[in-house]
């Protein structure tokens, strides 16, 4: 039955939506108390924010994999801010780091 079987593609689509939610979902996240986060910032996958550092409106971090993102202490991501992990690279930006506006950052360590 046509009607059947597309309703259960959608609603297996609807699992795989949500199951993508989850991923993108903060909690997967490790924010420290202080740190500032906006709430248009997209966090998938193994990302540690470290104290008193900000990430601004639109950056997006992702990290699949064993790989993961550090941001260090005291550091500054600006907007649409793309911040991504290469295969066998974790990202690592260390303290008192400022990122500009518009950076892409691909499997490297910045580190003052």
């Amino acid at each position: 039955n046509v009607i059947s079987e597309n309703a259960e593609s959608q609603q297996v689509a609807g699992n795989r939506a949500e199951e993508q939610e989850e991923k993108m979902n903060y909690k997967q996240a490790k924010i420290a108390d202080s740190a500032k986060v906006a709430k248009e910032t997209v966090l998938v996958g193994d990302i540690t924010i470290g104290e008193e550092s900000t990430v601004l409106f639109f950056t997006a971090m992702r990290c699949e994999g064993e790989e993961s993102i550090v941001i260090g202490n005291q550091s500054n991501i600006q907007e649409n801010c793309t911040i991504h992990v290469d295969e066998g690279n974790s990202v690592k930006i260390g303290d008192g780091v400022t990122v500009g506006h518009n950076s892409v950052i691909h499997g490297w360590e910045i580190i003052p």
